[in-house]
């Protein structure tokens, strides 16, 4: 082992503010002792294998300002910043994150269309009533697209890279969402209790939490009713 380098490490620890922290205490002992033993030799590798921890405390302290304009990606931001702070190098995955969160500070969130909030309500829709086994092997997903759609709900606006995460992960959802069997006003059939029925087109389509699935508002014998969307027809059966 080379002492020196270790007095070294002890001594940039102690320039970074790190000195009463564990790895530091720990340093200035065993460069002092010139003894380590058992758990401790893996662990001081490790420290000296991270090196000078003066850059990623002060990439921890460039990282403050950016958490509250981190959207989706805050969390990870935070545990990013805390594990800087403490002079630990960052993993590359975390690296990308930090770059990804740098770019993002320099647009500004845009206010929700109706369109936007179609297929938002679309997406809480899916991921609050879709099924449970397939949602548990993708829960990081299934997290950050409800800390998205939390977000853009409460404050009525999305950042341009959290649209494009939604439409790109929730490409079904959107092509349901796009999907409509008919604009505001035209008519259409419906073949519900009864029979086949007239029905006039109210609105666009969105998601039904309830149904489970992608509805428009219809008029229907003087009631406004929600009907799927791929149960509406152009045209009845020739042979009705």
């Amino acid at each position: 082992m080379d002492w020196n380098a270790v007095a070294e490490l002890a001594t940039q620890y102690e320039a970074a503010g790190l000195g009463s922290t564990r790895q530091g205490s720990f340093l200035k002992d065993v460069s002092r002792t010139q003894k380590v033993t058992g758990g401790g030799v893996r662990w001081l590798d490790s420290l000296v294998a991270n090196g000078d921890p003066a850059p990623w405390v002060k990439m921890a302290a460039e990282l403050l300002p950016l958490i509250d304009t981190a959207g989706a990606d805050a969390r990870y931001i935070v545990n990013i910043q805390k594990r800087l702070s403490d002079g630990c190098k960052p993993r590359d995955w975390e690296l990308e994150v930090v770059e990804r969160v740098k770019v993002r500070a320099q647009a500004q969130p845009v206010p929700l269309t109706d369109y936007q909030v179609s297929v938002l309500n679309a997406v809480d829709g899916v991921i609050h009533n879709g099924n449970h086994y397939y949602w548990s092997r993708r829960s990081g997903f299934h997290d950050k697209a409800m800390r998205v759609v939390s977000m853009a709900k409460n404050t009525q606006a999305i950042h341009p890279d959290d649209w494009k995460w939604i439409t790109d992960g929730f490409k079904g959802v959107v092509r349901g969402v796009e999907t409509t069997a008919g604009e505001d006003g035209q008519i259409r059939f419906w073949y519900g209790p009864g029979g086949w029925k007239t029905v006039l087109v109210m609105g666009n389509g969105y998601y039904h939490r309830d149904k489970r699935c992608v509805v428009q508002d219809c008029m229907c014998e003087g009631q406004i009713i929600p009907i799927r969307t791929d149960k509406l027809r152009k045209r009845k059966p020739k042979e009705v």
